[in-house]
């Protein structure tokens, strides 16, 4: 069950906030975002409002969001918004498309499972893993003198991006249609990690979520 305050949620007992309170004040994703994130499966999960609120700033925000207005404002700079026709990888470019398609496996066999949580973590987690992939390859310091190798970084992100959205989509299936949507993805979502060709202009796609503040009224 879903507590508050040590109590059952109950609407006929008006304990805890109604779901209409919350889908008021905030957008969907981060919403279910921060239900997800602390939803009960075998234990009985306390809900508060400023616990919520921080792992939407510190995880989705801040992991997820940034992540893809960062690579989205590279490609901008550095390509003229036009997806980059890469060079030859290496194994570090390969292991990071590799880790985004497993993870497509992991969460799936989760969701299959009702492990929510764990496939909602793992899926964060192949984010984390193309944020650390960019600061290993530091785009922004090759722009100038290796053109080529920054390409060939931007595109792996893209593409490790696309599986990551996909990954995501059952969590935060709004403002994973708008990522994919503007990488070129066409058409139904399928669970597998979609190509981002080269070549494709990249639609505008404005940052995916501000900072969730709870908001002063108690009603």
């Amino acid at each position: 069950y879903v507590l508050f305050g040590g109590r059952k949620a109950s609407k006929s007992m008006g304990v805890g906030r109604p779901l209409e309170w919350y889908l008021d004040r905030f957008e969907p994703d981060p919403l279910r975002y921060a239900i997800a994130v602390n939803f009960p499966e075998n234990n009985d999960t306390e809900l508060y409002d400023d616990e919520m609120v921080r792992r939407v700033n510190e995880e989705l925000v801040a992991t997820w969001g940034n992540l893809v207005n960062r690579v989205v404002s590279m490609v901008g700079r550095y390509f003229g918004g036009v997806v980059p026709e890469p060079e030859e990888g290496d194994d570090t470019d390969s292991a990071l498309l590799a880790s985004a398609r497993s993870a497509l496996d992991d969460v799936g066999a989760s969701i299959e499972a009702v492990r929510l949580r764990a496939g909602l973590h793992r899926a964060m987690a192949a984010a984390q893993e193309v944020n650390a992939y960019l600061s290993e390859r530091a785009p922004w310091k090759t722009a100038a003198d290796d053109p080529g190798r920054t390409a060939t970084t931007l595109w792996v992100a893209l593409n490790a991006i696309a599986a990551v959205a996909v990954a995501l989509y059952p969590y935060l299936p709004f403002t994973g249609a708008k990522v994919l949507a503007a990488l070129g993805v066409p058409g139904a979502v399928t669970w597998e990690a979609p190509p981002v060709a080269a070549g494709h202009v990249i639609a505008e796609l404005p940052p995916l979520y501000s900072k969730m503040e709870l908001p002063e009224d108690d009603d």
